[in-house]
């Protein structure tokens, strides 16, 4: 039932370090066997006012239990408990949607596309490998996403750097950038959060950059290497930063394309949703969207006082990253 590349030290992590508190986690055992897992982890989210969510992950089922109403019966053990706790938002992946089943304590809205950001570093390697979960992708742009070497340079007083840990101006720039986003519903990244999510993640060794400006945060980027036999990629995980300051947010983005096409990566690529202000950072970065494979589906469990349920569930009013959905 679990993968064998995610040990225990991973599940450890994900469900008792978590700062916002133990996850919410409901398995079906049969003969001495686990048949069916599925859980929540909490996430303070805002949305004009801080309260919890939820992220759905492992919604699985043995093959030889499927269709027998075992996950339908986690799920609503699951929202029982969330529904205890108070208003909440439930969010999931496309690997957990089962868990959002509508039910007594949920209800859901309609699945949603990502985004996809890609930029090509090295498309001779592509084409030669044959990549052909890939190429259709880029398609007929995939002349526009190859990367021509072209640096962004930040601003006049404006200082792009990679650091090694999140520290307290962490905190200053999310109360700063979050009072700005009105009811745009976004995981609360303080430096706890980060700390937590990037910094003390077992198996994955995640990096970041920020640009400053005469010691002030401007933003952030937090991104991964993925290798496998045969190929190579940069994977932004998350993007962060003053809306006001695309050209700073710009300029350090394309550091950190910089930074992975000396790396030899063949491409970088990220995944916002739809309501992300960063759509348009990377796109001044030369990335070029195409709808994702990857699906964000939410669950409302009781709306939070003064909050319009179908306003909430609307696309363009998430602000949701790859590092959000896929820990």
């Amino acid at each position: 039932m679990w993968p064998p590349s995610q040990s225990f030290e991973y599940w450890s992590w994900l469900h008792r370090e978590n700062p916002s508190g133990y996850s919410i986690v409901r398995v079906a055992e049969c003969e001495n066997e686990i048949v069916a897992h599925n859980a929540a982890i909490p996430m303070v989210m805002k949305m004009g006012e801080e309260y919890m969510g939820y992220l759905g992950v492992r919604a699985v089922t043995h093959p030889h239990y499927r269709r027998q109403g075992v996950m339908k019966r986690l799920s609503s053990e699951i929202y029982r408990e969330i529904a205890a706790r108070g208003p909440a938002v439930c969010y999931a992946p496309t690997e957990a949607r089962p868990m959002l089943r509508i039910g007594p304590y949920i209800s859901r809205g309609p699945a949603r596309r990502m985004k996809d950001f890609l930029l090509v570093l090295n498309l001779n390697r592509i084409l030669n490998r044959k990549d052909l979960g890939l190429l259709p992708k880029l398609g007929a742009v995939v002349l526009r996403t190859t990367h021509q070497g072209k640096i962004l340079q930040p601003p006049d007083q404006v200082e792009i750097e990679q650091i090694s840990e999140f520290d307290e101006s962490f905190d200053e720039l999310w109360n700063a950038v979050s009072s700005s986003l009105g009811k745009r519903l976004v995981v609360k990244r303080s430096r706890a959060y980060l700390s937590w999510r990037y910094s003390l993640r077992p198996e994955h060794k995640y990096l970041s950059w920020v640009a400053r400006e005469n010691d002030l945060l401007i933003g952030y980027v937090t991104a991964r290497h993925f290798r496998t036999e045969d190929s190579h990629r940069g994977i932004i995980a998350d993007i962060f930063g003053f809306d006001h300051r695309r050209d700073a947010m710009a300029a350090l983005v394309s550091k950190v394309v910089q930074y992975f096409e000396e790396q030899d990566a063949e491409l970088v690529r990220c995944q916002l949703s739809d309501g992300h202000p960063c759509t348009r950072v990377l796109a001044d970065a030369g990335f070029v969207a195409r709808p994702s494979r990857q699906w964000l589906v939410l669950g409302v469990v009781s709306p939070p006082v003064g909050v319009d349920q179908a306003w909430l569930l609307r696309r363009e009013n998430h602000m949701i990253t790859w590092g959000d959905l896929m820990v």
